[in-house]
């Protein structure tokens, strides 16, 4: 396993695997039934295009596969953790609230928060 900066020749690869395994079942996503899996969904794939061409995302690269983990829900946590990954910050989702106080995301159990986490490299 190696960990390689995303490249903009990379993005469609990268969209296509976020179509097919993340975009539907992340839980913030799933709570409020944002997209089906496989489906383009424009706004998220903008998003990711975004911060691709940032040039601060990372892939996990295993041979010629490619998967990518982020920290939103308990499983991909649990992955990071494994990988040496520290939390720096936690946000949980139900003090993410509207405008009239209400819970903004309904996410089941285990995820209960979003995981700000690192890898030092250095």
């Amino acid at each position: 396993m190696r960990f390689v900066r995303i490249t903009p020749e990379m993005t469609e690869m990268v969209i296509q695997h976020l179509r097919d395994s993340f975009f539907a079942d992340e839980p913030l996503n799933k709570s409020v039934q944002l997209c089906e899996r496989g489906n383009p969904h424009p706004a998220l794939e903008q998003m990711c295009k975004a911060t691709i061409a940032d040039g601060l995302s990372l892939a996990a690269m295993e041979d010629k596969d490619i998967f990518k983990a982020d920290a939103t829900g308990a499983f991909s946590q649990r992955i990071c953790r494994q990988f040496g990954m520290k939390v720096i910050g936690r946000i949980r989702y139900d003090e993410y609230l509207d405008n009239s106080g209400e819970p903004v995301f309904n996410v089941e159990e285990p995820h209960v928060e979003l995981a700000i986490m690192i890898l030092d490299l250095r």
